[in-house]
């Protein structure tokens, strides 16, 4: 199996950081002022919210079995079959017009229409590096690996056989 890493950029590092220790301070703060916290709940919710987005957020790429898998913190992951792959390519930054589901603090992974692309699924965690796997009767895929070119020269060489582009 090869796995390809997909960490925040340091973007969405700082952003993180700073939401959520402007959340610590401001509850610090309120405790010590003698005022009241927000009641449990409404922290639980938030408490809930983040670790779900967290758990959902894509985490890596795996080449395995056949198959290509995103995967997640927690969850099930996202499983193409190589034979469906026709085409992978760097295409750097995306342009986005617009994208329909998830962006927050840990990434994008949500249906989007790009200029360029049409239709596409996204799973992003950075800004920059960004993949395009185009499929077989389904949207590409615009996806954002660590190593953006030692995934594709991964994805090419192990889909050769199945009838995707030869190694450039």
């Amino acid at each position: 199996m090869q796995r390809f890493p997909m960490s925040l950029d340091t973007g969405r590092r700082v952003l993180l950081a700073v939401i959520l220790g402007a959340l610590v301070i401001a509850c610090v703060g309120i405790a010590a002022q003698g005022g009241v916290l927000p009641s449990s709940g409404l922290l639980a919710v938030l408490a809930v919210t983040v670790a779900g987005t967290w758990a959902s957020a894509p985490t890596a790429l795996a080449i395995d079995a056949g198959t290509l898998r995103v995967e997640r913190h927690v969850g099930t992951a996202l499983t193409v079959p190589l034979t469906t792959i026709s085409d992978v390519e760097m295409v750097g930054r995306l342009g986005l017009a617009f994208l329909l589901g998830r962006r927050d603090l840990f990434g994008e992974h949500t249906p989007g229409w790009s200029r360029a692309f049409g239709w596409i699924r996204v799973y992003r965690t950075r800004n920059d590096g960004g993949v395009l796997v185009r499929r077989r009767g389904a949207w590409p895929l615009y996806l954002t690996p660590d190593d953006p070119e030692r995934f594709v020269a991964a994805l090419r060489s192990v889909c050769a056989p199945f009838g995707m582009l030869a190694p450039r």
